[in-house]
């Protein structure tokens, strides 16, 4: 570790420490309230919850003056990211899984699932910061409530519904590298009819060679009450999205300037299209039905040159999930119980290409995955202070496969059936009203992506029925204090015992030998005073093969050291200044099951941000700039078979935020 990087570690710390210091004597806990809807899928208090929670409010996004998705999770303990080329298409890994982690956390947006069908991350930019009301993120497994790919953890997009009186909010934003970004956003509320509309748009040249991005969208919600019962939202979100893609680099190539590019003409563009219903009816007092229906389109346009590769690709998605919830009490007991059903349909269809023009059609491939989940889960609350939980899912998913080659020659017509189940078992002690403490169990698994399970992307043909769902254990437990001077403590240990983990090991995906991923969560935040907070996260795990060949071994790609802190000053009233700063450890790169080659560099990176605030009657102007990367650290989050993908050095932006 290099001194500029000890250097804004240890401000950090002291700095941290003089918070903590100032902390009053006197004893100012409060209860844990914050209302969740992730952990159960219905309002839940956290302090109820047996989980690992953070809850990221709309307001915390808007003191950050973050410009995505991706920023604003990086701060939180036990998340860590990687990218081949920006925030846009970051992959996100919770507790330990390296390799397609991304598809072991489960993305939702207002409940209904963002991840794709296949070995693809989501496009962060499907969600517009300005019309986030919150952010939920539950660690462990939750696949006895969310099923498929709820394994590592949860992260909840919740959108704005419209309001009473009408607001909204202006944001242009400028920065190194032809950065720019504009986003207009409102709520309110039209004869019966309350609204959120967002319209975003960014551009940037990308701090690397062949890194740029465009995107464009729009993104309305609509909500009417019929009766004080009966309740309809409908989200209607649409993106067109532009991307360079650079490609890797050799370790000389790193090391002698990490900012070029080899793939000179690899692109791709994508347009998103999704309407999302639910239907919310109060059929009781004790009895409620809530509907959720959706579809999504993704049209994908890919130009992979340095592959002499074309390719368009269609995915659609349709979802219906209607859920039951019962809260009557049992034997005198409060009670939640909720019975739901997941039914969704994933339809993608490839066409493949030999040259750009699209003129010479190469064969192509009509893939499904039908998935069909029944499940129950209830919470009891055994005492006015204890609450036992225990769930259960039973799924179902069907594979098929349509391909032809170039002449329109059916090559592979064939199908598979998956059958799984999960169920777990929570027990929730709120001791006091500052202390939480939990323990939970639950078996999991996740089903194969539609190409971990078929090959159909023109490199040979094969439906690989010896590839098996992965399954494991999970323990947790934890406690949350809440002390005096509004700091709040919470410490989970976990450890998930996992069979038949999918990894590729050339030629093909397999099921790897049993493996182990264990550690503890570390958080820590503080508000002392009106004018300083401060905060700290620190994740340490060890994630190993736990048989076969590579016994021992640690799992690639999974740093065993991850320490997040930060601090926020408020020196004189509308001026904020924020310095935050993460530690990644070292660790293997892909593919490296054997732990032969040398591992990954740590690294360091601290951001500096500056905000001014103006009150002007009913009106807000905000100045606001800020320096990523503010040593100019370099490093790269992501290597995979020696192939090397830098992350972005100092880079620098300012904007203006007018709120009405």
């Amino acid at each position: 570790m290099n001194i500029r990087r000890s250097a804004g570690l240890l401000a950090t710390s002291v700095l941290a420490g003089f918070a903590l210091q100032a902390a009053p004597a006197e004893d100012e806990t409060q209860q844990m309230q914050d209302v969740v809807v992730t952990a159960t899928r219905t309002e839940t208090p956290t302090s109820e919850i047996p989980a690992n929670v953070t809850v990221i409010t709309a307001q915390d996004i808007a003191d950050g003056n973050f410009s995505d998705v991706v920023s604003v999770l990086k701060r939180l303990g036990g998340l860590h990211f990687r990218s081949y080329s920006g925030n846009q298409q970051a992959a996100v890994d919770i507790r330990g899984f390296g390799e397609n982690s991304f598809g072991r956390v489960l993305v939702l947006r207002d409940g209904r699932k963002l991840n794709r069908p296949d070995m693809s991350t989501i496009n962060w930019s499907q969600i517009p910061l300005a019309n986030i009301e919150r952010i939920e993120i539950v660690r462990g497994a939750n696949s006895a409530m969310y099923g498929d790919q709820a394994v590592g953890g949860v992260i909840n997009i919740i959108t704005k519904k419209g309001a009473a009186a009408p607001t909204g909010e202006l944001v242009v934003e400028g920065g190194t590298e032809n950065t720019n970004r504009q986003a207009l956003s409102t709520v309110g509320s039209l004869g019966g009819v309350d609204y959120a509309l967002s319209v975003e748009r960014s551009e940037t040249a990308g701090w690397r060679d062949r890194t740029g991005t465009r995107t464009e969208g729009v993104d309305l919600s609509l909500g009417y009450a019929f009766t004080e019962g009966l309740r309809l939202d409908v989200n209607l979100s649409a993106l067109h999205t532009d991307f360079e893609m650079p490609g890797s680099l050799s370790k000389a190539q790193y090391d002698a300037d990490p900012t070029q590019a080899l793939n000179l003409a690899d692109a791709a563009q994508t347009d998103y299209f999704s309407v999302s219903p639910t239907l919310t009816a109060q059929l009781a007092e004790y009895l409620e039905l809530v509907v959720d229906f959706g579809y999504s389109r993704k049209d994908i346009e890919t130009d992979q040159t340095s592959w002499w590769s074309w390719s368009d690709t269609l995915i659609e998605t349709w979802s219906v999930s209607p859920r039951l919830i019962l809260s009557a009490p049992v034997g005198g007991l409060a009670n939640s119980l909720t019975l739901g059903l997941d039914w969704t349909y994933d339809s993608l269809e490839v066409k493949r290409y030999a040259d750009a023009g699209r003129s010479i059609y190469s064969g192509g491939a009509d893939v499904t995955k039908d998935t069909l989940e029944l499940y129950v889960s209830d919470a009891l609350h055994l005492t006015d202070t204890l609450i036992f939980s225990a769930g259960a899912r039973f799924s179902e998913s069907a594979y098929a496969i349509e391909e032809e080659d170039g002449s329109g020659t059916i090559i592979d017509d064939d199908d598979d059936t998956h059958r799984e189940q999960a169920y777990h078992l929570g027990l929730t002690w709120n001791a006091t009203e500052s202390t939480k403490l939990f323990a939970k169990y639950e078996h999991f698994f996740r089903f194969p992506f539609t190409d971990e399970q078929i090959s159909y992307n023109g490199w040979g043909s094969s439906f690989n029925k010896d590839l098996q769902p992965e399954t494991g254990d999970s323990y947790e437990v934890g406690i949350e204090q809440r002390l005096p001077g509004q700091l709040t403590v919470a410490v989970t240990l976990f450890r998930m015992e996992l069979q038949d983990e999918i990894a590729y090991v050339w030629p093909n995906n397999v099921n790897l030998d049993e493996t182990v991923h264990q550690g503890v969560e570390l958080s820590l935040r503080a508000d002392p005073c009106a004018f300083f907070s401060c905060y700290a996260n620190y994740t340490y795990q060890v994630v190993e093969f736990d048989a076969g060949t590579n016994d021992g071994n640690e799992i690639p790609l999974v740093p065993k050291h991850k320490l997040v802190g930060g601090i926020e000053v408020r020196p004189v009233d509308g001026l904020r200044v924020n310095l935050d700063a993460s530690y990644t450890s070292q660790m293997y790169e892909g593919g490296d099951n054997a732990n032969a080659l040398d591992q990954m560099d740590d690294y360091v990176v601290v951001d500096l941000g500056l905000a001014y605030s103006i009150p002007c009657g009913k009106t807000t102007i905000e100045v606001f700039g800020g320096i990523d990367n503010l040593f100019d650290e370099g490093y790269t989050d992501f290597v995979y078979y020696s192939g090397y993908y830098p992350a972005p050095g100092r880079t620098y932006k300012a904007g203006l935020k007018v709120s009405f």
